[in-house]
Order: structure tokens, then C-alpha cells, then sequence
């Protein structure tokens, strides 16, 4: 299993750099393209209005195909939409943002396809007890590759010429070739499965029930307040604070550094104590993120980088425990549904996001505040308060419950904090 799980482990990291060479970059293309606020909200929105509607459809394939074939068959499909975006400067077409749309709405669709393949086959490489460890190595896996992925496109933008198009579509081309090589890679990983005897319905889809459905809930109100921000951060960088794409890179790269070095600590953290506060304290800390961005003007540019690293501790906390709590909260038999059943509900709350916080963000000031700093403010708000939300919510890996303020203190022995902890109490001894 432990072979199989490093395979797995390497896939998830070649995608990575495929990833951070591809979208990572797409608002940077669209903005030399000439988009508006609006256009990169609606970008930002496309993978979640193409997950909405291909889950269903990638639950449904399970029925008549392993989980094996349908990724491998998506893998390939989808990075060849961006071969064609790739390809789109030298044609000279006058409107290349529709075409770009276009491709990447496909790109994400066929992602979604292979969704519930890919969560079930997860859930299914490990055991309960390491899960989060198992997790954490993915996500570990993903940082590194992509800080490294991304510190490079952004030299590579910067040294080729980052106002030209033809530098974005070398880049992208780039990315398709190791999305290539990632699918080279999970064919190297052993699935015994078999296609799904059970059928579902779309009765089945609309039937969610009792603490699946609250979760469900939960999930999309935080996703929503985060995503009516996150999206526009791209564009502040680069537009409004006038930072260059090596220094977006760069900032960019910190944020996924800090997030590989917490997903291990964070993993285990909640294979000890649990999932769901260390949920919460990740959605907490991304609200403290966006109060930081709010703060940050082209005067106190150097506040991005403890915005970043504040970033990476949240989000490493966040992602990790949100997926185990999917996994926990759903069976075996019906763990393909349910997991479409909730990107349906946190798709929906995604792609709806990034339009509001586009509209908002070109909307006239409101006390005195406006653009993309209004947007920060708004989510700051609606992220602690969706926060409060999972408060109420059982703990579902584990018997015992663990309150949010006794993790939080328990955090020293995972995050080596015992030696400045130390010094601190010394310190206020020595002080009285």
C-alpha cells in the first residue's frame, strides 16, 4: 500500500507543477488581454460552474467504468485544452479571451469528470487512523512542486517578455507537458476497482439528508465568503499594487512553501484530535488574511509577506480537514454520489462568489471604500462568520471531542513551539 501511495504521492506533484504553470497564470494572460474585474471574478468561477455541472455525470460513469480508465481518459483530454490555449496567439484571432474561456471551461469540465473517482480512490489508500498523515503527504507534495513551479513561471514571464502573449503560451505549453507526465505517473498506480453496481438516479442527487446535508451547508458558506476575495487577489497584486510578475511568483510560491511545510503538522494534528477544530482555526485564519490584504496599499507593500505565510498556516489547516470530514461523512457505497452531491452544493457557493466579488469590486464606493478592497473587507466578515458555523458540528472521526481552544494550546509539541514558548515564560518570570 505504501508503494502505491507514493505513486499516488509523485502524480499529485507532477499535476502540481502542471497546475502552477497553467492556471496559476491565467489571470496574469487575461489581464494583457484586457479583462476587467468582472472578467477575472467569471474566470475565477469557471472551474466551479464546470464542476457543477459534470459531477453528476462523473458519479454516473462510475457505474459502467473503473475509476482507472476514467481518470486516465480525463487526464489526458483535459490537458489538451491547453495545448490549444497554448496555440491561440499564433492564430490571431481577434477575440482570444472567448476562445480562452472556452478551453478552460472544458479543461475544468473533464476535471470534474474524474472527481468522484479520484475522492473515493483517496479515501480508499489509507485507513482511518493515518489518513490525515496520508493526506498531509499529498498536499505536501502538491507545495513543494508548485512553489517551485510557480517561482519559475514567474522568472520565466519576466525574462521572456511579460507583455506578450507568446511568453504566456510557451509557459502553458510548458505546463501541458508535465500534466503529460502526470499522467504517465498515475498509470503506474494499481486500482482494483471495478465499475459501480450501484445506479444512481437524479432523485438520488437531490436527496441529501440529516448531518451530510448541514455539512454540505457549512461547507458552501465558507466557500462562498472565501471566494468572493481569493480570485481578486491576483489581479490587486499585479494591477493595483503595481507588483511585478517575478514578485507575484514569489509571493505566490511563499503562500505554497508555508502550506507544505503545515499540511504534515496539520494532519497530524487531526488524526490526534480531530478534524473539525482544526477546521475552524484554519477558517479563522483565512479571515485574518483578508484584513491583512485589506491593510496592504502600494505603501506598505512589504505586508504581503506575512499576508502569504499567515495564508499558508490557514489554508493547510482548512483543505486538509475539510476533505477528511467529506470522507467521514459519507459510506463506501454511496461515497461517489455524496462526494458529487457536495461539489454541487460548494460549486455552486464558488462560482457564484467570484462573479459578486467582480460586481462588487467595480461597483461604486460604499463608505468611502470601494474595489477590490471593499471585496476584502466583505469576506473578512462573512469568513469568521462561517466559521462560527462548524462550532456546532460533531466531530466525526473520532469518539472523543475536542474544543477549539484546548487544540489551539496543544499546538506547541506539532509545530515545534516548545523552545520559544520556553523563552517567553522565562521572559515574563524574570519580568516579575
Amino acid at each position: 500500500m505504501k508503494d502505491n501511495q507514493t505513486r499516488y504521492v509523485r502524480t499529485q506533484g507532477l499535476w502540481a507543477v502542471y497546475e502552477n504553470m497553467t492556471a496559476a497564470y491565467l489571470v496574469a494572460f487575461a489581464l494583457l488581454l484586457g479583462a476587467s474585474n468582472t472578467v477575472v471574478g467569471l474566470l475565477a468561477s469557471i472551474p466551479y460552474i464546470a464542476l457543477l455541472l459534470s459531477e453528476f455525470l462523473g458519479a454516473k460513469l462510475t457505474e459502467y467504468w473503473a475509476r482507472r480508465p476514467i481518470i486516465l481518459l480525463t487526464y489526458a483530454m483535459d490537458k489538451l485544452m491547453w495545448v490549444f490555449i497554448a496555440l491561440l496567439p499564433w492564430f490571431g484571432i481577434e477575440q482570444p479571451l472567448v476562445m480562452v474561456v472556452v478551453f478552460y471551461f472544458t479543461a475544468r469540465f473533464l476535471e470534474g469528470l474524474r472527481d468522484p473517482s479520484t475522492v473515493t480512490l483517496v479515501a480508499e489508500m489509507a485507513t482511518d487512523k493515518t489518513r490525515g498523515q496520508f493526506v498531509g503527504r499529498i498536499n505536501r507534495s502538491i507545495g513543494i512542486a508548485g512553489m517551485v513551479a510557480t517561482l519559475f513561471a514567474g522568472w520565466f514571464i519576466g525574462a521572456v517578455g511579460s507583455q506578450s502573449q507568446f511568453t504566456y503560451a510557451l509557459l502553458f505549453g510548458i505546463g501541458a507537458l508535465f500534466g503529460y507526465a502526470a499522467l504517465w505517473s498515475f498509470y503506474t498506480v494499481e486500482d482494483k476497482d471495478k465499475c459501480r453496481h450501484k445506479h444512481y438516479s437524479l432523485r438520488d442527487v437531490l436527496r441529501v439528508d440529516g448531518s451530510f446535508r448541514r455539512f454540505c451547508f457549512r461547507s458552501s458558506a465558507f466557500w462562498f465568503a472565501a471566494f468572493i476575495a481569493s480570485p481578486l487577489v491576483s489581479a490587486y497584486m499585479l494591477r493595483d499594487l503595481g507588483m511585478s510578475t517575478l514578485a507575484y511568483g514569489m509571493a505566490s510560491a511563499l503562500q505554497i512553501f508555508i502550506q507544505s511545510i503545515m499540511y504534515p503538522r496539520f494532519g497530524r494534528m487531526a488524526d490526534k484530535y480531530g478534524d473539525r477544530p482544526v477546521a475552524i482555526m484554519g477558517i479563522m485564519g483565512t479571515s485574518l488574511v483578508t484584513l491583512l490584504w485589506f491593510t496592504i496599499t502600494p505603501e506598505t507593500l512589504w505586508l504581503v509577506w506575512p499576508a502569504q505565510i499567515v495564508a499558508g498556516i490557514s489554508w493547510a489547516a482548512v483543505e486538509p480537514a475539510l476533505f477528511n470530514i467529506l470522507i467521514d461523512k459519507t459510506n463506501k457505497e454511496w461515497r461517489a454520489l455524496q462526494t458529487a452531491q457536495f461539489r454541487i452544493f460548494t460549486a455552486t457557493a464558488q462560482a457564484v462568489g467570484p462573479v459578486v466579488g467582480g460586481m462588487i469590486a467595480d461597483a461604486p464606493a460604499f463608505m468611502a471604500v470601494s474595489g477590490i478592497p471593499l471585496v476584502l473587507l466583505l469576506s473578512t466578515l462573512l469568513r469568521a462568520g462561517s466559521g462560527l458555523l462548524f462550532v456546532q458540528m460533531h466531530e466525526p472521526r473520532l469518539k472523543k471531542q475536542y474544543s477549539v481552544p484546548y487544540v489551539f494550546r496543544q499546538m506547541a509539541p506539532h509545530f515545534n513551539l516548545s523552545g520559544p514558548i520556553y523563552w517567553i515564560r522565562s521572559f515574563r518570570h524574570h519580568k516579575n
